[in-house]
């Protein structure tokens, strides 16, 4: 298969998700356009003025209209974000039996009524649009399998690991640990607030740093040793980076979480809830960091005091171990890896 545009009709785009899409147009093969959902507000990325990716905000399209943009691209290939968009499943359904369709899927399996009704009904429904899936890795694998199709990929999510080489190099750990997320219940922002500020007082040389917004954040913790930046863009969240001594992501659940890569990337120790996808990954726990039972406060307090206790040669080596984790997945395989799975 050569030439042609392969097409997403997407969600949300971010800058690691762009770094995906270049790599994959400067392979060659193939063109690369991109519908997708308007910008979040609640994390505001900057999209580029200029890109080797032709950009559409589907805001506004009706399903003709869209019908008719991703017949203009002459596609050769189809990714399709889940089937919450029912205009991208129509779009989807109407080429299948002309060209590959992917379903990206981040849904981790678990064996709810509703998963297990949808892999029932896989050959009714979800295979009457898509003829192969693409999703993250271990904990959306079953979930995969028991929907029936033939070609699938692991890998569906990757940093953008060079874009945190900076970081690396000038990584200058202070006494910090790191949040980056929106300010929401699920993420486990409160808790690890609360577990924070309550041993905060044994460790008076720490400060926890959290970058983002969202609905909590009008009820942030106050505290003087909690400092809240609000949303950051990559250029300006790369000083902070480099100057942390790990990064925590205490999610309650979070089908992937590409942010524990990105940070990897970075050089950081991980501390990482047990509902992160990402950590099957990129958290090998007593390697690169710790892992704590979800929703935890406890075990939370008690994995935050156990990195800061750590030894600075402990964190050093913790440190070394997450850059090598980081960087056995990056851009290039990962357009490789699509290529694949719609040959």
């Amino acid at each position: 298969m050569t030439g042609g545009r392969i097409v997403f009709l997407y969600s949300e785009l971010a800058g690691y998700v762009l770094a995906c899409l270049d790599a994959l147009a400067r392979e060659g093969s193939h063109g690369v356009s991109v519908a997708h959902w308007p910008v979040n507000p609640e994390a505001p990325f900057r999209l580029p003025d200029a890109a080797p990716v032709v950009l559409k905000d589907r805001s506004g399209m009706s399903r003709e209209q869209l019908s008719a943009w991703v017949a203009e691209q002459s596609p050769v290939a189809l990714v399709v974000s889940g089937w919450m968009d029912r205009d991208y499943v129509a779009v989807a359904r109407r080429w299948k039996p002309r060209i590959p369709v992917v379903l990206t899927l981040d849904n981790p399996w678990t064996g709810s009524a509703r998963q297990r009704l949808a892999a029932a009904a896989s050959a009714f429904t979800v295979r009457r649009t898509y003829d192969r899936v693409w999703y993250p890795g271990a904990p959306q694998r079953p979930f995969a399998q028991r929907l029936g199709f033939e070609r699938t990929a692991e890998g569906l999510y990757c940093a953008d690991v060079t874009a945190f080489d900076a970081a690396w190099k000038l990584r200058a750990p202070q006494k910090r640990l790191l949040y980056v997320g929106r300010y929401l219940p699920f993420k486990g922002i409160d808790e690890l607030w609360e577990a924070f500020s309550s041993i905060a007082d044994r460790f008076p040389d720490w400060e926890l740093h959290a970058v983002g917004t969202g609905a909590n954040w009008e009820q942030r913790k106050r505290h003087p040793q909690i400092v809240h930046h609000g949303f950051l863009q990559p250029d300006e969240l790369a000083p902070l980076v480099a100057s942390a001594a790990a990064f925590v992501m205490p999610s309650h659940h979070e089908p992937w979480g590409v942010v524990l890569h990105e940070m990897a990337a970075a050089g950081l120790p991980l501390i990482a809830s047990d509902a992160v996808g990402a950590a099957s990954r990129f958290l090998v726990p007593d390697r690169n960091g710790y892992s704590f039972p979800a929703q935890d406060a406890a075990a939370l307090r008690r994995t935050l005091e156990r990195m800061m206790r750590a030894s600075e040669a402990e964190r050093n080596e913790m440190a070394t171990a997450s850059r090598a984790l980081a960087l056995e997945w990056n851009p290039e395989r990962w357009a490789a890896t699509l290529l694949a799975l719609i040959r």
